[in-house]
């Protein structure tokens, strides 16, 4: 999602409620995502900056993070993050 009016660049995360249905696990796992990306504040974590709701689905509205994917480097050093 790009701000027209800014420029900057945005990442909506989108959740089918649909997909999670009734499970209370799926929707603890997401309250608890909601709450770390509200509570956290680190140059290196995207921000939450707004939380959308619809009756199909809940959006997180989170900044960009630039740099390189978390999950890129998991697979090349494993849980050992470099420092």
């Amino acid at each position: 999602y790009k701000d027209n009016s800014s420029g900057k660049k945005y990442v909506h995360k989108i959740f089918n409620r649909h997909i999670a249905g009734n499970d209370p696990n799926k929707t603890a796992q997401l309250m608890n995502e909601r709450k770390a990306l509200t509570t956290l504040k680190h140059p290196n974590l995207n921000w939450l900056i707004q939380t959308t709701k619809s009756d199909s689905s809940i959006g997180f509205l989170l900044d960009l993070a630039k740099g390189v994917d978390i999950y890129k480097l998991l697979k090349l050093y494993g849980s050992k993050l470099p420092s």
